[in-house]
């Protein structure tokens, strides 16, 4: 069932992650494999030194974007949730959105941790 979050002038439906479409998750995925690794660099608060640039800039910014319109369901702003409509939102509402839609978007993305289990082929090695 979603979840109904009131954003500045509307409101928002969110899908849990597990209902999202495969369609609407790969673009996300896709988007974060064109980042330098100054990303990595620049999320490290131990690195002050590190400035994103403004094509990475643009990767996160639509890589945000795609994630908030696959766990939207449905909304208050209109028949369509695309890309073009939210970013045509007023400023306050899209954060708002973004930010709701935030803890959610992170599950949609492949978790690369090593697994403990003993049949993981990426068991810790013992180094």
């Amino acid at each position: 069932m979603p979840t109904r979050v009131e954003v500045t002038g509307g409101w928002i439906e969110m899908r849990e992650p597990d209902q999202v479409s495969e369609r609407l998750r790969r673009p996300i995925e896709l988007a974060f494999l064109d980042l330098s690794d100054d990303v990595a660099a620049a999320i490290d608060p131990e690195r002050t030194d590190v400035r994103l640039s403004a094509a990475d800039m643009a990767i996160l910014h639509q890589a945000n974007d795609l994630a908030a319109v696959a766990i939207v369901e449905s909304w208050s702003f209109g028949p369509a949730v695309t890309v073009d409509a939210l970013v045509d939102l007023p400023s306050v509402a899209y954060r708002e959105i973004l930010a709701a839609t935030a803890p959610v978007a992170l599950k949609l993305l492949p978790d690369f941790e090593v697994s403990p289990a003993d049949d993981s082929p990426t068991s810790p090695s013992n180094v």
